[in-house]
C-alpha cells in the first residue's frame, strides 16, 4: 500500500476528551471540576485532559476519587491564538514565547485549538502562522463542540474546521485531526470526542497513540472495524452514513451511502487520502493516510 497508515492492526479503542475547563481555574468555566468529571465518568469517558487557561489544575484529589479514569494534566495557552498541551504530568506554563513552550513539551500532546472558529471572515489562526509552526504541533482541532452549541452558532461561530484542515494537508502540513468538547458549560457536554487505539491502557500510551495519529474523531458515529490489506481498505460503522473518500484539497473521490465501505487504492495517487462519514448531525473522520511510494 503506497500510503502510510497510522493505525495498528490490533488494540483497544478508548474514548478521550483532550480539552476541558473548570470553574476553579478558567474564568469562562461554568461548572466546578468535580461536577464536570462526574458527568464524564458516568458517560463512559476513559481519558480526559483538564486544560484550564494558562495554568495547570491540580488533579490529585480527582485522581483519588476516580482511580479508574485516566486524567491528563495540561493547559490551554491563551496569550496568542490558542493551543493545548497535555500529558500525564506537566509543569505550570510560564509566560514565555509559544515556540519555547512547544519545544519544551515535545513529549506531550500539542494541538491547535479552534483554528478557524468564525463564519464572518475574521481570522484567528492564519494559515501562514500554522504552516510556519506545523512541525511544533501534533495536530489541530477539526471539530470543537463548544462552538457548535446554539448560543455560539447564533453569534456566528462554527465548530467545523475540516476545510482548514484539508487546505493545510494539501500544502504539506502533516497534522492529525482531533475533536473535543472544549467544555465550558453544560451544553458543551458530549458533543465531540476522540477514539484512540492503544495496546495497553495507560496515560503514556494514550498520549503516544494520539501523537502518532492512532485515533479518529467523532460527534456520534462509531467505527466497528478498520481493515487494510495490500491496497484495500475496509471500513465498517455502527450505522448507515454517507461515507466519503477524500483527497487533496478536500475533493471527494468516492461517495457512498452505507454502513460498510471498501476501497481499492492500487492506482490512487494523492498527497493524502482520508475517510469521513456524515449522518444527520453526526460526523466521523479517520486520520489522513499520507502518500509514500516507499511503503509499497
Amino acid at each position: 500500500m503506497p500510503y502510510r497508515i497510522p493505525y495498528k492492526p490490533k488494540g483497544t479503542w478508548v474514548k478521550c476528551n483532550f480539552h476541558t475547563h473548570s470553574m476553579e481555574n478558567s474564568p469562562c468555566g461554568k461548572l466546578p471540576l468535580l461536577d464536570v468529571v462526574r458527568m464524564y465518568a458516568q458517560n463512559g469517558m476513559t481519558c480526559m485532559a483538564i486544560t484550564d487557561h494558562n495554568i495547570r489544575t491540580n488533579l490529585q484529589e480527582i485522581r483519588r476519587l476516580y482511580p479508574n479514569l485516566i486524567f491528563l494534566e495540561g493547559f490551554e495557552y491563551s496569550t496568542t491564538p490558542n493551543f493545548v498541551v497535555c500529558s500525564e504530568k506537566i509543569d505550570t506554563p510560564i509566560p514565555i514565547t509559544m515556540e519555547s513552550i512547544l519545544s519544551n513539551y515535545q513529549d506531550s500532546l500539542r494541538f491547535i485549538c479552534h483554528p478557524s472558529p468564525y463564519t464572518d471572515g475574521r481570522v484567528y489562526w492564519s494559515r501562514d502562522a500554522i504552516r510556519n509552526m506545523a512541525s511544533l504541533f501534533d495536530g489541530m482541532e477539526i471539530y470543537n463542540g463548544h462552538y457548535g452549541i446554539k448560543r455560539m452558532r447564533d453569534s456566528r461561530y462554527t465548530p467545523d474546521y475540516r476545510a482548514t484542515w484539508d487546505n493545510l494537508l494539501s500544502e504539506g502540513c502533516h497534522l492529525w485531526g482531533y475533536a473535543n468538547d472544549d467544555f465550558h458549560e453544560i451544553d458543551d457536554f458530549n458533543n465531540a470526542f476522540n477514539m484512540v487505539l492503544v495496546n495497553y491502557l495507560t496515560a503514556a500510551n494514550v498520549i503516544q497513540a494520539a501523537k502518532n495519529g492512532s485515533s479518529y474523531i467523532s460527534t456520534g458515529l462509531i467505527l466497528r472495524s478498520l481493515i487494510f490489506e495490500k491496497d484495500f481498505i475496509q471500513i465498517e460503522l455502527n450505522e448507515a452514513a454517507e461515507g466519503r473518500l477524500i483527497g487533496s484539497s478536500g475533493k471527494i473521490i468516492l461517495r457512498q451511502e452505507d454502513s460498510s465501505f471498501a476501497y481499492d487504492i492500487t492506482n490512487l495517487i494523492e498527497p493524502y487520502i482520508r475517510f469521513e462519514a456524515v449522518s444527520d448531525n453526526k460526523l466521523l473522520c479517520l486520520q489522513p493516510f499520507f502518500y509514500d511510494p516507499a511503503t509499497k
